[in-house]
């Protein structure tokens, strides 16, 4: 497993920073990201929040996407799974700001296949419901889908 926080972060702060490119080759990575603060569109006050969530969940995949691609096209080899969410195709009820993220993710593997699958690079998307676990703070029933009204 390799993390590399600190390093994306910099990147992110240093917007003309050049890309970071691991030293070795990978030939499998799972981006698996999770920000989220349950907040309707109306009551996100600060932009701050949807930069953490669009940086964690998207800018954060796209970065570590680009450093482990260049020894993957080297070896004409690799997997990359991203982890999404079920909230990229149904909007979910966490917010506007997560759906957005975890959309693109789908949208950056969908695009990123097409310019890597003759490299023997497969690129996938996994869109998980709620799970039931501890971290889950809130009953799942409260997450049925209801019909939109009018």
């Amino acid at each position: 497993v390799l993390d590399y926080p600190a390093q994306i972060s910099s990147t992110y702060e240093a917007e003309d920073g050049d890309p970071i490119y691991l030293d070795m080759p990978l030939p499998c990575v799972t981006n698996h990201t999770q920000a989220q603060r349950l907040a309707k569109i109306a009551l996100l006050k600060s932009r701050q929040q949807v930069v953490m969530t669009l940086t964690v969940n998207l800018k954060s995949v796209f970065l570590m996407t680009q450093a482990v691609l260049p020894g993957m096209r080297e070896a004409r080899w690799g997997r990359i799974v991203n982890i999404s969410s079920n909230a990229a195709f149904t909007g979910g009820r966490v917010g506007p700001h997560y759906a957005a993220s975890k959309a693109g993710q789908v949208g950056l593997a969908r695009a990123l296949c097409k310019e890597v699958a003759r490299k023997k690079i497969t690129v996938n998307c996994v869109s998980p419901g709620f799970i039931e676990t501890e971290l889950l703070d809130f009953p799942i029933y409260l997450f049925t889908p209801k019909p939109v009204s009018r």
